[in-house]
């Protein structure tokens, strides 16, 4: 029959500095990330164990949405290993262990980036 695919999680990277946190499916085996960049870009990518499950946008805006005794942690307190280092061209990455979540940070880029991240 073969493995099971969950949906790719797509998205867009706006121009400027940037973080992005993904929450993912922490059960998945094997993760493959795709980053396709427009223009000049320098970005890095870093994965956790840890469950986060809100965009640093809604911890911008002091808006907690944590329910009680969540297991949850906030994306800027979680424990991130690098795994792609700070590059400028696309990348293709694939991690063979489970993640609960990617972090993509553009530290620098007038230019835009898309990704696609599909687990199985």
């Amino acid at each position: 029959m073969g493995g099971s695919y969950s949906r790719p999680v797509q998205g867009n990277i706006v121009a400027g500095a940037v973080t992005v946190n993904i929450p993912l499916n922490r059960h998945a085996n094997r993760t493959h990330l795709q980053v396709v960049l427009t223009g000049a870009n320098t970005f890095s990518v870093d994965s956790t164990q840890d469950s986060i499950h809100w965009d640093q946008a809604v911890l911008d805006s002091a808006v907690n949405l944590q329910p009680p005794n969540s297991i949850r942690a906030d994306p800027s307190t979680a424990i991130w290993e690098e795994e792609q280092a700070s590059g400028t061209v696309d990348l293709s990455l694939k991690l063979n262990a489970p993640v609960a979540a990617l972090r993509i940070v553009k530290t620098v880029g007038a230019g835009t980036a898309v990704y696609r991240i599909q687990q199985s």
